[in-house]
């Protein structure tokens, strides 16, 4: 891509990115599509990378097999391809293609974003009142035992801003003296015009700006913060002490990654051994080196972070977990408490991408075919099975993925062609109108 110091140099379908390079829309100011935890398809951006970073792997999409035909719904096309998506806690939405966001599920605290609390819950996607030129999503998706918050969700614009809605009883909103305890529309965070990517935690959240800087706000334990101050609500500096290159927001914890360095800093709780440094279990008030026993930090190309479970893609597409692993999230056998060091996922294989969600995970493998493991208790594992054993799951039935998130009890993918295919459960309407059932152990179309 081209050099640029601001998107006025840069093509029509292209922005300028942190560090000076023209970037498509579609990457949200260098946010690389397939490879993060989480969309992740690029646009769940609770984990998000500035600058291009290679795909470990990548085959491209010449060797990828076509999706599978429609088993849900009527085929309709009133719902348009998606460029990206994120899983929420009962709830998904997808980035359209030409910028709008769509979003169901719950419609708890107006986190539909359809100006009204009145509706429950829908199974049909529409679109978020007044958004129309988004190039990046995030969605608040795991539980956080130090917090009680509801849904919200974010979207990051062309313009740099960022706008949210849903639930803000923990200030997750960004938006000070709000009358109302959450907003079914879209509100702008003040001050925040630089914005790169935006990701969620529970009752919180972070952005990443153009000077490779991040801001996080909520008014939670302060620790999640990471400015060693009470919580706040609208964005406040965090003094990581060097450019960031990637932001991984979980939910008890956060970690970045040097842009230029490729250190890794958290902050925030440590009860379930997410930072991964081997150590008994702390907290961090402020951002805090990490160091692995058993992974070089030169090696790893991508964070991500689930509840409590962290995860990371090496340079050598090799899948690497630690954290919670109560319920397998983390993919380490026994499938019993914690994982404190980073430890290669067996089975997996090479990857491109890894998502963790609450109690499970998923990654798009090399070939672009999915594989899941951890809680299968509603179909999480999406090979058909419920139930059983906590390890790894079998191929999912869908090709030619380029994204994936895992959110709270469900997952979603999407496919180069821009179609949407979810599964897990199903009680809330969160996979969309291509199933009536309460749990989907296989994917789904999200289409009419």
């Amino acid at each position: 891509m081209a050099a640029c110091q601001s998107d006025a140099q840069c093509p029509p379908d292209s922005r300028c990115s942190v560090d000076g390079r023209c970037v498509a829309v579609g990457d949200a100011g260098g946010l690389d599509g397939a490879p993060i935890d989480a969309g992740d398809s690029g646009f769940d951006a609770r984990d998000a990378v500035l600058g291009d970073l290679p795909i470990p792997g990548d085959v491209g999409a010449d060797n990828a097999t076509d999706a599978l035909p429609d088993t849900g719904g009527d085929g309709g096309a009133a719902i348009p391809p998606f460029a990206g998506l994120c899983a929420g806690s009962n709830f998904t939405c997808g980035l359209s293609r030409s910028g709008e966001v769509w979003c169901w599920g719950t419609n708890t605290s107006g986190v539909l974003g359809r100006g009204s609390t009145m509706l429950s819950s829908s199974r049909v996607p529409a679109p978020v009142v007044g958004i129309a030129d988004a190039v990046g999503i995030a969605c608040h998706d795991a539980a956080n035992v130090m917090t009680s918050s509801g849904p919200h969700a974010c979207a990051l614009l062309r313009d740099a801003t960022v706008w949210c809605w849903g639930d803000n009883n923990r200030g997750q909103l960004g938006v000070p003296a709000m009358p109302t305890p959450s907003s079914a529309t879209p509100l702008r965070i003040p001050g925040v015009t630089d914005a790169v990517a935006v990701a969620l935690g529970a009752g919180y959240g972070c952005v990443l700006n153009r000077l490779a800087r991040v801001s996080c706000w909520g008014v939670v334990p302060n620790l999640l913060l990471g400015a060693g101050m009470a919580g706040s609500p609208t964005p406040t500096l965090v003094p990581v002490g060097e450019p960031v290159g990637q932001l991984a927001v979980g939910g008890v914890h956060t970690c970045v990654r040097g842009l230029t360095s490729g250190n890794i800093l958290c902050w925030g709780y440590d009860i379930f051994d997410g930072f991964g440094d081997g150590a008994p279990m702390t907290t961090a008030a402020f951002p805090t080196l990490i160091e692995f026993a058993t992974l070089p930090m030169a090696s790893v190309a991508l964070l991500g972070i689930g509840g409590g479970t962290t995860c990371a893609v090496t340079s050598a597409a090799e899948p690497y977990c630690w954290g919670a692993n109560a319920r397998g999230a983390a993919g380490i056998p026994p499938f019993s408490g914690t994982v404190a060091s980073p430890t290669l996922v067996p089975g997996v294989g090479t990857v491109r991408a890894i998502s963790t969600g609450l109690d499970s995970s998923c990654a798009i493998l090399t070939d672009r075919t999915v594989r899941c493991w951890g809680d299968n208790g509603v179909g999480q594992r999406g090979d058909g099975t419920t139930g059983g054993a906590r390890g790894l799951g079998g191929v999912v039935a869908v090709r030619d993925v380029v994204g994936i998130d895992v959110g709270q009890t469900h997952a979603c993918a999407i496919t180069s062609d821009g179609t949407a295919w979810c599964w897990g459960e199903a009680a809330n309407g969160q996979l969309g109108p291509g199933t009536m059932a309460s749990i989907v152990n296989a994917p789904v179309r999200v289409a009419f």
